[in-house]
């Protein structure tokens, strides 16, 4: 096997060892061995694991929030995150930003909100079950509206009535 070659690196194939059981046996070596050359430097995305050829990233997903700093410490709370980054914009209105993967930003509106999300977040437990991590939620301030027979979600909404789903644990 031969090395091949990129613009900036040498990429040495992995190399399995033989089976045990024979008389001479390779040492497993590193899958993957990189070799940067001193002409090129790889320049940081903005953010880790940017890719040259991504056309975009996801910043942030927005909500519309009649009471942002109050939705925005429920999700706090649901999601485990730091605390909040607040600010005002230039009419006065309080933006509440949860920094994390992903980024949820809370933005007041004076609208109410009059049919389903068009994009809702899906959430599993990171311990525990989907029951535990639903009991959970609505002891926050959730409330169940859809059990969703046959599927492996739970529909709940948030206390301003933006819906999320919650599934097993992965």
């Amino acid at each position: 096997m031969r090395p091949w070659r990129t613009p900036w690196a040498i990429i040495v194939p992995p190399i399995t060892p033989r089976s045990s059981n024979r008389a001479t046996s390779v040492p497993a070596l590193p899958r993957r061995r990189a070799i940067e050359s001193r002409s090129f430097r790889r320049l940081p995305g903005p953010y880790p694991g940017y890719t040259s050829g991504m056309t975009a990233y996801v910043l942030a997903v927005t909500v519309d929030a009649h009471d942002a700093p109050a939705l925005a410490a429920f999700w706090r709370a649901a999601l485990g995150r730091d605390a909040p980054f607040a600010w005002d914009d230039k009419e006065g209105a309080q933006y509440v930003e949860l920094r994390g993967e992903p980024t949820l930003v809370f933005q007041p509106v004076p609208d109410d909100k009059h049919v389903k999300n068009r994009l809702h977040l899906d959430l599993a437990p990171a311990d525990g079950t989907q029951d535990g991590e639903i009991d959970r939620l609505v002891g926050l301030g959730a409330r169940v509206v859809d059990t969703a027979d046959g599927f492996p979600w739970t529909v709940l909404t948030d206390p301003e009535g933006n819906e999320f789903c919650v599934l097993p644990p992965r």
